[in-house]
């Protein structure tokens, strides 16, 4: 086996000692070998090795024996085995921090866009585009994922009222990081640059025409991305970047640019959307019911705090709409779990009609 602690290459990637023990687990006569997911174009993979870039594809054991949830994304450590200039995907890493959404449609599954990540950069305009409710929607799949949320709010060149939009964020996240930037005038983007430290990733998210790409060229200091003009009428764009993809910054991190997300539908359990509304979750702590939902109940310390005006309606009705949404997600994965445990019914031999075979 290659001398892993010697993988210059993949350490820049993020690889450690964790992976590291991983690989110690292996067969010693096992052929495979670690890469990262550096983006994706259906079942084709675009990977990093010890030995530099490759193409890759999953194997069908893979396929078959995987749900989606589980297919490689950008981001995501795979073991691969190299035949011919071709790497076939046999394994998957643990992954440690992800950002997961529900699948859209009608379907209850787990869609993950992007693994193994630090950091989640949520970008949001100062424009039309400046919306509370969204923040802290990402701000609960970032939570639930395991990676820490950044607020980043873009276009600080076009808002009057950059102050006041700052103290509204602050005020439903108060303990996450929080940056007003341009990436027209410059403003802000030195202090961005301090999260992209060696063996981090960090991923944006947002929706079309936030300027996550603009963002991501601003701190590379150069055009990778393509990036568009935004609608003056409705203030969003287009889909400039259209999958998701993995780039290593001079700093030895890790960047993951994103396309725009229309739709951010959560997939999380109840409890993380308490973790994401830290000033609901502290007012529940004085409910005179442990299991006080905040509707009706008598002594409920959330809905006196409505009524004296320390809690917004607005922010209230956003945690409520999550909470249902979350316990949906939770009812739907329970009966899934419930139908896929059930013994399969053996069908029965269907007769055959004797009858038929006579020429009666």
């Amino acid at each position: 086996m290659t001398n892993l602690e010697n993988m210059n290459p993949l350490n820049s990637y993020g690889f450690n000692q964790e992976h590291l023990a991983h690989m110690t687990q292996l067969d010693k006569a096992s052929q495979l070998r670690p890469a990262r997911v550096l983006s994706r174009n259906r079942n084709i993979y675009h990977l990093i090795t010890e030995k530099g870039p490759v193409t890759g594809t999953l194997s069908g054991k893979y396929q078959y024996e995987n749900e989606l949830s589980f297919y490689p994304v950008v981001g995501d450590w795979v073991l691969v085995e190299i035949k011919e200039q071709l790497a076939v995907i046999q394994g998957l890493f643990p992954r440690k921090g992800k950002f997961s959404r529900k699948e859209a449609g009608q379907i209850t599954n787990e869609q993950v866009l992007a693994a193994n990540v630090d950091l989640i950069f949520i970008v949001t305009g100062l424009d039309s585009n400046f919306n509370l409710s969204r923040i802290q929607r990402y701000r609960t799949v970032a939570l639930e994922g395991g990676a820490q949320p950044v607020l980043i709010l873009n276009k600080a060149d076009l808002c009057d009222d950059l102050e006041e939009k700052l103290e509204a964020v602050r005020s439903i996240a108060p303990e996450d990081p929080i940056h007003g930037v341009s990436t027209w005038t410059g403003e802000g983007l030195e202090a961005l640059k301090d999260y992209l430290t060696e063996g981090k990733t960090v991923a944006f998210f947002g929706s079309s025409g936030v300027g996550k790409s603009s963002l991501t060229n601003a701190l590379l200091q150069e055009s990778v991305m393509a990036t568009s003009s935004v609608s003056a009428s409705h203030g969003k764009g287009r889909h400039t970047t259209t999958t998701a993809e993995l780039i290593l910054l001079p700093s030895g991190g890790c960047l993951i640019d994103t396309p725009g997300i229309r739709e951010i539908q959560i997939w999380c359990h109840e409890d993380a959307v308490d973790t994401g509304f830290e000033d609901i979750a502290t007012l529940a702590a004085s409910c005179q019911f442990d299991n006080c939902k905040h509707q009706s109940e008598p002594g409920c310390a959330v809905k006196i705090a409505l009524k004296i005006g320390t809690l917004s309606e607005r922010h209230y009705t956003n945690y409520q709409n999550l909470k249902r949404e979350a316990i949906f997600i939770e009812a739907k994965q329970r009966q899934k779990d419930r139908l896929s445990s059930r013994p399969e019914k053996k069908k029965k031999p269907r007769q055959k009609n004797y009858a038929a075979d006579l020429d009666l």
